[in-house]
């Protein structure tokens, strides 16, 4: 069976994925900052690399379903969003992820921000 994390499991966006990808027959693995809103999941706080690492262990993919909120969504959202690409493109080579930044993904500067850290491979 394929797992795949979800980051940001217990957030709006997370539930909806977390729920579609079990009626698909996926083993879901729930991440996010919070171990009190994870039971049974593997809690990782983005700013600590050693945690991500360890939620990372063993997963097939990755979805990231956390996003910032408030007045600096795009200050707090991109670096963060940025650093989780990057962590993954640079600890997890065989790990498949996939970067979302919920409403704000549409964003120009945003995109702009993410775009140095993204390389499509088909």
């Amino acid at each position: 069976m394929t797992s795949v994390l979800v980051y940001g499991a217990y957030g709006h966006t997370g539930r909806f994925v977390v729920t579609e990808l079990r009626e698909r027959g996926f083993e879901v693995v729930l991440s996010g900052r919070d171990a009190a809103k994870l039971p049974g999941g593997r809690p990782a706080p983005v700013d600590d690399p050693a945690a991500l690492d360890r939620a990372l262990g063993g997963v097939s993919a990755v979805i990231n379903c956390a996003v910032a909120s408030g007045r600096d969504i795009y200050a707090v959202s991109a670096p963060l969003a940025v650093e989780a690409v990057e962590r993954i493109l640079a600890s997890r080579t065989r790990t498949k992820g996939v970067a979302t930044a919920g409403e704000i993904f549409d964003a120009q500067d945003f995109l702009h921000a993410l775009t140095p850290c993204i390389e499509l491979v088909l």
